[in-house]
């Protein structure tokens, strides 16, 4: 039987810093500026549209870490295999 397929807790715990950077930092990043608009009455669209493309800059460098550390797992198995 194959080993089970990486996730996202693998890579957290392979990857912390790298995923701590490409996947929380934008997120929190939304979060506090649509904190600081509210507090401060900044205009709704402008912010909407900033949290929009922070999460998905979050999304797309997650998708693509992933795939990377996917790809190093399966080619360390095959490298584990011809040994």
């Amino acid at each position: 039987m194959s080993k089970p397929f990486a996730g996202f807790p693998a890579l957290v715990r392979a990857y912390p810093a790298r995923t701590a950077v490409l996947s929380v930092t934008p997120v929190v990043l939304a979060v506090a500026q649509a904190a600081n608009a509210v507090v401060h009455g900044a205009q709704s669209p402008l912010v909407a549209a900033f949290v929009l493309a922070m999460l998905c800059v979050a999304a797309a460098a997650t998708r693509q870490s992933l795939a990377s550390f996917r790809v190093e797992t399966l080619e360390a198995g095959v490298d584990g295999d011809a040994r």
